[in-house]
């Protein structure tokens, strides 16, 4: 096996990862990997064709994220302190992983909406319909990212 398709492999591993790990940019970096190899072996193995099919699976999970984040916050009720103290906890989460990544995101949008004056019992509705709406973004991100990882397999045998 040559080291360049261990390399993008290994790059798009990271990418998989990347999509339940806010700090790295999942769905890019898997594109990255393939785009890579695809350089390295003159797009011959891994078609230009293949690279946009690629391309329009991470711009779909980047819309999936978006409105999975925002479906989230605004289905329920979430103020602008409470989708904000959502983002703050992501990345104060990431400081104690694993459990972070969801308790984060989590009391940050309760802390938000308390902040905002929203009583205790809405502000916890809105922190689970945030960690739901991150969840479900999450899900559907690994799930894209693992079909281009097939695909680009697939492309390589």
């Amino acid at each position: 096996m040559d080291w360049y398709l261990i390399g993008s492999i290994i790059i798009m591993l990271v990418g998989i990862a990347g999509t339940f790990l806010p700090a790295l940019p999942g769905l890019p970096l898997v594109f990255a990997g393939a785009l890579f190899y695809s350089y390295i072996t003159d797009f011959v193995i891994v078609t230009p064709l293949t690279l946009i099919v690629l391309f329009i699976l991470m711009l779909i999970g980047s819309v999936i994220e978006y409105l999975g984040s925002l479906a989230g916050a605004k289905g329920s009720g979430a103020s602008k302190k409470g989708f904000w103290g959502s983002i703050i906890g992501t990345f104060v989460g990431l400081f104690f992983l694993p459990i972070g990544i969801l308790v984060g995101p989590l009391l940050g949008a309760i802390l938000g909406e308390l902040l905002n004056g929203t009583p205790l019992n809405k502000a916890t509705r809105v922190g689970i319909g945030v960690l739901v709406g991150l969840l479900t973004s999450s899900l559907a991100k690994i799930f894209l990212g693992i079909i281009m990882l097939i695909i680009f397999i697939v492309k390589i045998i």
